[in-house]
């Protein structure tokens, strides 16, 4: 299955299940697999304030446990217990039960107790760095009070992965403009299938309707939001027709974001391929990524809102990013062309914004030509759902957020540069000569750029003091090593 194929690495790895822990539990009596240590504080046979800790296993963070109890026993008790984790320290947590009678229990409580968690780090040899990485996202990311999630992988695995406020894996949320690449994908499989015409063709040659202004703009121009069409309201349920005919300004060019002139796209999909945004990826995009029947808001004739209406939780919603680090293959399938790819993910008009100088076709593309991270690429949605790819150094960076109780426009700034400040950063640590690899080559250009003096480098100075030294060659030696310093 895809889910085997896609993530991440052609065939060869997947996003790791959750770590699985169950036991019986006696209060008085706890019984544990030998991996986890309990501790307990119950002196009597009184249950409201009795407490069990698990104090579990590396690399699981208990800040994503899940209790559930089965089959308790108890006598005189009508409400069956409930836990909650009262902290939040990674590789422990304590649960309290709690019930709404004043009973006592007569007898020891038995339950079974499953535990579940997902994996937050890897071993140093995936990531030397990843004590870095952790502290940033705790600095910086944390506190944000509307993140819901975090997840980054680096080549094809996951190395960080946490869940905020109340949010789970599982939890599917509207990625918005998120769905904007999503179509553009859409578009380049129909293209290289011969289904669509070069776009940059006149829109007169997708859609038969007789408007002049079809003849002056191209489908390029929709993709990369330079069609000069001026926004009209209740575009999802417009007509083809009514979409292409709107009113425009003197003729296309100038960038200008919106939604209906993307939603126009949905409908060149649907008259060239048959088959609705939706229904075209459930055959060629959707099983391939393992996206399992997702929800897409749709109008008239049933044609998906091409400008967000997407639901996805975040695991699904970073498969595209991982798509395109895999070149477009599936498995050992590629279902987007190397072509595509680059035209798609490569600046094509300027948005006048910074770092996000470009736009490509529904991707935004950042001002980092002849830099570290040159090639990379953004996918974003109101609010702070983010998807930062770098296909050079197999580099995913995905976030889900609430659009409440902050302004979700200030909570979606403050993400984005707390990943563009502070996290992305710290993926060209130790990479001294630009290969993509951290190895004792880059400790002896440490070496060499110390002795020689040379000209200050960022990718060296490890421990950010704004100056290269010994220091730094003992922060490289220890985390290739794997110990402390």
């Amino acid at each position: 299955s895809i889910s085997d194929t896609l993530l991440f690495g052609k065939g060869a790895n997947k996003f790791p299940e959750p770590v699985i822990i169950g036991a019986a539990i006696n209060i008085l009596d706890c019984i544990l697999p030998d991996n986890v240590v309990p501790s307990y504080t119950s002196a009597t046979n009184e249950l409201i304030g009795s407490s069990v800790k698990l104090v579990l296993p590396a690399p699981i963070d208990a800040t994503l446990l899940y209790v559930s109890v089965v089959n308790p026993v108890f006598a005189y008790l009508t409400t069956e217990p409930t836990f909650t984790p009262v902290n939040t320290l990674p590789g422990a947590v304590t649960l309290v039960p709690s019930i709404t009678t004043s009973s006592t229990l007569f007898g020891n409580l038995s339950f079974s107790i499953t535990a579940s968690a997902t994996k937050s780090a890897v071993s140093d040899t995936d990531f030397i760095f990843l004590n870095y990485l952790e502290e940033a996202v705790a600095d910086n990311i944390d506190s944000l009070s509307n993140i819901a999630g975090l997840l980054i992988s680096k080549n094809g695995n996951i190395i960080f992965e946490n869940y905020y406020n109340g949010s789970y894996r599982e939890d599917i949320y509207p990625v918005f403009s998120v769905t904007k690449s999503f179509l553009s994908t859409l578009v380049g499989q129909a293209h290289d299938m011969g289904l669509i015409l070069d776009p940059n063709l006149p829109m007169s040659n997708f859609l038969n309707e007789d408007i002049d202004y079809l003849n002056d703009i191209t489908l390029s121009n929709l993709l990369t939001m330079t069609s000069g069409y001026i926004p009209i309201d209740n575009y999802l349920y417009a007509t083809t027709y009514e979409l292409a005919n709107a009113s425009h300004s003197s003729g296309p060019g100038s960038f200008f974001y919106q939604n209906p002139a993307c939603h126009l796209i949905s409908h060149v999909i649907f008259h060239n391929t048959g088959l609705s945004p939706y229904y075209f990826a459930e055959v060629y995009l959707f099983p391939q990524l393992g996206i399992s029947d997702p929800f897409w808001h749709f109008g008239w004739s049933y044609i998906n809102d091409g400008g967000n209406g997407l639901w996805l939780n975040l695991r699904d919603m970073s498969k595209l990013g991982q798509l395109y680090i895999q070149d477009g293959y599936s498995g050992d399938n590629q279902i987007l062309s190397s072509e595509w790819i680059e035209q798609a993910t490569s600046s094509a008009v300027s948005t006048g914004l910074q770092p996000l100088s470009g736009y490509g076709y529904l991707f935004w593309v950042p001002d980092v030509q002849n830099t570290y991270f040159e090639g990379s690429f953004f996918i974003m949605g109101t609010g702070g759902q983010i998807i930062f790819v770098s296909p050079k150094h197999k580099l995913l960076i995905a976030t889900h957020s609430h659009i409440y109780p902050e302004d979700a426009i200030d909570h979606e700034n403050k993400l984005f540069y707390a990943i563009w400040d502070y996290l992305i950063p710290i993926f060209k640590l130790g990479d001294l000569n630009n290969d993509r690899l951290i190895n004792i080559i880059d400790i002896l250009k440490i070496s060499d750029s110390i002795l020689d003096s040379l000209a200050y480098s960022e990718e060296a100075d490890l421990n950010n003091d704004n100056m290269i030294d010994i220091n730094d060659i003992n922060i490289f030696v220890s985390s290739l090593l794997g110990t402390s310093f």
